[in-house]
């Protein structure tokens, strides 16, 4: 019986005699051989000239071509797989076809193995049609999808592992905006898509998929307190000497304006004078005017007389520009881990323990807790930047002294 085996040749296919290629450069092809039977393989390579060609297994380009080497391991690369898999298989049995059929099922071009698992879930959905589905399981379908793309963007299924579900899991019951059972239908939504995919490329582990899902729920963790400033720790904090280095107290006077304003460090980046307001009557009446990025929601931030206006005037003595450009420029286009990294050395030298942890809610909610606390809901919400009362409440502070809380509110008797 006849056997199946390769063969390298510079375009088998053109006839060089009677349409001869007028830039004298040709494809080379790896041909599956079987009697009568062919079938052909272009690997992505560069066409050369006749004459850079030789049958010599392994240097099939001469060194006469500049990319003699590279193309020769490509070419070898492809032959080794092709040849490999007619071995274990039986070149008696094979066709050319049936060979070719599946390199390229499973491998690029060039000869790179194409994982099934790299495909997007996204794509995966979107290619397979929706019989069955009604409009509205279809929406949470998406709903789902858009949760999953948030987790993990360009999400795949290779992606897919126990750790990576309990963490997503995780994701949809601490969303802030997923209420109730919400997030249990869209883990199950993708399990479902998993399941689908599953069956059709593991038909030898048909339940496998189970190893990832089971028992895996969608539950609240457990809330994180809210940590603000106490009045003394904010007065040590404001009192620290850090003249010795700019870096440190960069991070001190942004933080103590934060207090006072309720801004996170994102916001205040993006301010600049165009969202200041200086009274031309009296210009120690300065409002600063915004909306936040997170929901679009107007704030107005008066500047206080005190500390916040002599931080204020300390990095604006231009009044132009952006608010606080010094932020980038000590810390880069991306501060946030840096300028909380230097903060955390701040909150230890006045004693705020090495288990604190500040986060980018201090400012705001020593702002709730403890700034404001003599105003009203009304222009707390004004200046927080929130479309009702209720939602300032988010923001006390879990941590509190109560003599410094009571201390000068009740009257002796």
């Amino acid at each position: 019986m006849a056997l199946l085996y390769v063969s390298v040749e510079i375009d088998p296919q053109y006839n060089r005699k009677t349409n001869p290629n007028k830039r004298g450069e040709y494809a080379i092809y790896l041909v599956l051989r079987k009697v009568r039977l062919r079938a052909y393989i272009i690997p992505d390579l560069p066409k050369i000239p006749l004459d850079h060609f030789q049958n010599v297994r392994g240097n099939w380009v001469n060194k006469a071509n500049p990319h003699a080497r590279k193309i020769n391991l490509k070419i070898s690369q492809v032959f080794n797989i092709l040849e490999n898999y007619i071995v274990d298989h039986g070149p008696r049995l094979l066709k050319p076809l049936d060979v070719k059929e599946w390199y390229l099922k499973n491998h690029t071009k060039g000869g790179e193995f194409k994982d099934f698992r790299s495909e997007r879930v996204l794509d995966y959905f979107e290619k397979n049609p929706k019989t069955g589905i009604s409009k509205s399981s279809r929406i949470q379908y998406e709903c789902a999808l858009k949760r999953l793309e948030e987790f993990k963007p360009d999400c795949r299924f290779y992606h897919f592992d126990r750790k990576f579900v309990e963490d997503f899991a995780y994701f949809l019951g601490n969303h802030e905006k997923l209420k109730g059972s919400t997030g249990g239908i869209y883990l199950d939504k993708i399990k479902a898509i998993f399941i689908k995919w599953y069956a059709e490329n593991h038909k030898e582990d048909p339940v496998g998929y189970d190893r990832l899902f089971k028992r895996v729920m969608v539950k609240k963790g457990k809330v994180k307190e809210n940590r603000g400033f106490t009045q003394s720790e904010l007065q040590k904090f404001i009192a620290l000497n850090l003249g010795h280095d700019p870096r440190l107290e960069l991070v001190r006077d942004l933080v103590v304006f934060m207090c006072f304003s309720s801004r996170y460090l994102k916001e205040l980046m993006a301010l600049s004078f165009e969202d200041v307001r200086i009274d031309s009557n009296d210009p120690s009446k300065i409002l600063i005017i915004g909306s936040r990025s997170k929901t679009g929601v107007d704030f107005k931030n008066q500047i206080f007389p005190g500390i916040q206006m002599e931080i204020f005037e300390k990095y604006h003595p231009s009044k132009s520009g952006k608010l606080f450009p010094q932020v980038t420029e000590t810390f880069g286009p991306e501060p946030h881990q840096k300028f909380i990294y230097t903060l955390k050395k701040l909150t230890d030298q006045i004693g705020m323990g090495e288990d604190f942890n500040p986060g980018v809610k201090l400012g705001r909610v020593t702002f709730q807790t403890l700034i404001s606390r003599d105003l009203d809901r009304f222009t707390k919400k004004v200046m927080l930047g929130h479309t009702n009362t209720q939602t300032q409440e988010r923001y006390n502070s879990a941590f509190f002294d109560l003599f410094e809380l009571t201390k000068g509110r009740i009257p002796s008797f």
